[in-house]
């Protein structure tokens, strides 16, 4: 057998060379998720499209591969969910009392056994050594804040959401030269909500709402993407989603829109409630109106794309990815909505991207008007073009830059 021709073993040892060369010296950053909100895997996601390139990025949900040890509901269910996953089954019953009462009795348990908490994270870093972490959750900030201090290690809050006071939550006067909080847009309503924790200017970034790359393409195929999904190109779509877990207030919805006495075609995004699937195709309807039920997709972004109107919960995830698609909205105030999306409804009204719907017996005559009166939908479309909302792709990478290019961003895993 002939051997390897000696070209070939030189091109393959100047390939590894450049190989190594260029992903050894990859920082490690590490991002917190929960999957109790769509915002948060989508902010993940969204850090992780921008900064793979040159940044070795790995989302961690610290539910589910740090915390257990001390979860309550772990001990409880022996193993088989955590508070996390009790916090989704409140959140699609629409049980907004029981989640406040749930958040409330989280933060007194994590008062009394932040020590744990903290011994549990130092040991994670320890162990994967990250050179920065970055959060996107209400959870466990000021834990994070004072070992990422303590280990030297640069730590981002960035916050997909207007209300940033949860994102905030046990953080007072933070100092750490290596914090930074991030916030979506700057405006006295943002900025109201973290004065109380005296969060210093110099640590303030806006940044822009972390949005999926996918959400930045302006140019689809519509026709084509119609065909594909089995719509028809000449009746009118509207897309209802609920949140990534998918709302019960989905069939509220669905019992309405199947009475409509006009074409209509309506996209159910039932994320990952495949239950409500089966009895949203099963509703009786009127023979002008069809259904479409999705599960959970990463085709958030076509689907918008086709749709004339999004009927959506007042969560920052829909109302921000719809801005990007240039698409009216219609938010649901129709129930209970978390004290964090308040903030979103009078973004939307105020700037007339949209409207706030506070009763079902007015969802024919306001997505009429979104259907049917151009003009006025020609306006709303208008009022979204000419928001200006930060680039959040050029300027999580500027300060990830500005961070390692600190001396001080060396951390003290190194030395351990």
């Amino acid at each position: 057998m002939r051997g390897i021709p000696l070209r070939t073993i030189m091109i393959f040892c100047v390939a590894l060379t450049i190989f190594l060369h260029v992903y050894a010296d990859k920082k490690k950053i590490i991002v917190f998720i929960s999957k109790g909100g769509g915002a948060h895997m989508s902010a993940a996601q969204a850090i992780k499209d921008y900064l793979a390139p040159e940044y070795d990025i790995s989302i961690i949900n610290p539910f589910i591969e740090i915390t257990q040890p001390v979860d309550p509901i772990v001990w409880w269910t022996n193993g088989k969910s955590n508070c996390e996953d009790f916090f989704n089954s409140l959140n699609c019953s629409e049980s907004m009392n029981s989640i406040r009462l749930l958040c409330k009795v989280g933060a007194i348990c994590e008062g009394i056994i932040h020590n744990n908490i903290e011994t549990l994270f130092e040991n994670f870093f320890l162990k994967t050594k990250p050179d920065a972490v970055i959060l996107v959750m209400p959870f466990f900030n000021g834990i994070l804040y004072r070992v990422a201090q303590k280990l030297a290690i640069p730590f981002l809050i960035v916050s997909p959401e207007l209300d940033t006071d949860n994102y905030c939550r046990n953080l007072y006067n933070p100092t750490y030269k290596n914090f930074f909080y991030c916030i979506p847009l700057d405006s006295p309503e943002v900025r109201s909500k973290f004065k109380q924790a005296h969060i210093p200017d110099d640590r303030v970034k806006v940044v822009g709402f972390p949005t999926r790359a996918s959400f930045l393409n302006n140019t689809y195929d519509v026709p084509a993407l119609k065909k594909e999904f089995g719509l028809s190109d000449t009746v009118p779509v509207v897309s209802v989603l609920m949140g990534g877990a998918g709302s019960r207030a989905l069939m509220r919805y669905a019992k309405r829109l199947a009475k409509m006495d006009f074409p209509l075609q309506v996209v159910f995004c039932v994320g990952k409630n495949e239950a409500i699937r089966e009895k949203i195709e099963s509703l009786p309807r009127d023979a002008r109106v069809s259904f479409t039920t999705v599960g959970f997709t990463d085709r958030m972004n076509d689907y918008m794309a086709v749709s004339d109107v999004l009927i959506a919960k007042p969560g920052p995830t829909g109302m921000i990815e719809a801005l990007y698609s240039n698409l009216p909205l219609i938010l649901d105030r129709t129930y209970k909505v978390m004290y964090t999306e308040y903030i979103n409804i009078d973004f939307v009204e105020k700037n007339e991207v949209g409207v706030a719907l506070r009763s079902m017996k007015h969802l024919k005559k306001t997505l009429k008007r979104f259907i049917f009166d151009t003009d006025y939908r020609h306006c709303i479309k208008d009022n979204i073009a000419c928001l200006e909302l930060p680039d959040f792709k050029t300027n999580i990478r500027n300060l990830m830059k500005e961070i390692f290019a600190l001396p001080s961003s060396v951390s003290s895993l190194d030395c351990k």
